[in-house]
C-alpha cells in the first residue's frame, strides 16, 4: 500500500546498489543521487508508479561539512503528484537559519512555478517543524505534518487533504533519524478525482 518512499543520505555506493535491485525486483521507478565532486546528494526517490518528470538541483549555499555534499532537492512527477525529497544544511553550522532559509526558499518557489496541485516535500530539514511554520508563513499554500513540533524530518504538503503522519513502528534503529510515515489524500474537487481516480496515496520518509 505504499505509493512512494524517500531516503536521505544514501551516499554509500553498495547501499545504494542493494536498493537499486530491491527496487528493480519488485518492478519500482527510482531516481538515483545526483553525483557531487566529494559526495552524491544521497536522495533517492521510488515509487511503483511511472515517473514522468524528474527534476534535481544543488543548493549554492552551504557551511562545514555539508559542502563535501553535493546538498539538494529532487522532485518527480509520479501519480498526478509532484514528490520532493529534500536534505537541508546541518543546523550546527547555521545557527542564525541564513542557509536553509535560502535553501528551503529554493525548493518552495521551484515547486510552486510548476502547474501541479498536489504537492509533498518531505526529508531531512534539519530544522525543527516548529520553526518552519514560521518560515511558512511567508508560503500560505503549504501546510506541515509533523509527529512531534521538535522533530527534523516531516511533510511540507500543498493540495493535499490533512495528513496522517507518524513514526513507522517497523523499521527499528537503523539510522540517527526516526522513519516517518504520511497519509495523504487527493483533494476532493471533482477536477483532481478526475485525475487521480481519488486515490490515496501513501509516503514513506526512511
Amino acid at each position: 500500500g505504499v505509493s512512494f518512499v524517500l531516503f536521505q543520505e544514501a551516499f554509500v555506493p553498495q547501499w545504494t546498489e542493494l536498493l537499486y535491485n530491491a527496487f528493480k525486483s519488485i518492478g519500482w521507478s527510482y531516481s538515483v543521487p545526483v553525483e557531487g565532486k566529494i559526495a552524491s546528494s544521497g536522495l533517492i526517490c521510488a515509487t511503483p508508479y511511472k515517473i514522468s518528470k524528474k527534476i534535481s538541483k544543488q543548493f549554492k549555499l552551504c557551511s562545514g561539512p555539508c559542502c563535501m555534499a553535493n546538498k539538494g532537492f529532487t522532485c518527480i512527477i509520479s501519480g498526478g503528484s509532484l514528490i520532493c525529497n529534500v536534505h537541508l544544511q546541518d543546523g550546527d553550522f547555521d545557527e542564525s537559519f541564513h542557509i536553509r532559509s535560502s535553501q528551503i526558499k529554493v525548493v518552495l518557489d521551484t515547486v510552486s512555478s510548476m502547474k501541479v496541485r498536489n504537492i509533498l516535500i518531505a526529508g531531512d530539514f534539519n530544522t525543527t517543524a516548529k520553526r518552519m511554520r514560521v518560515f511558512l508563513k511567508k508560503y500560505p499554500q503549504f501546510k506541515i505534518s509533523c509527529v512531534k513540533e521538535n522533530d527534523i524530518d516531516y511533510t511540507i504538503y500543498s493540495g493535499f487533504e490533512g495528513p496522517i503522519t507518524f513514526y513507522h513502528a517497523d523499521i527499528g534503529d537503523v539510522s540517527d533519524h526516526k522513519a516517518v510515515m504520511s497519509i495523504l489524500k487527493h483533494s476532493s474537487d471533482r477536477e483532481c478525482r478526475r485525475k487521480n481516480f481519488g486515490r490515496q496515496i501513501d509516503i514513506v520518509k526512511l
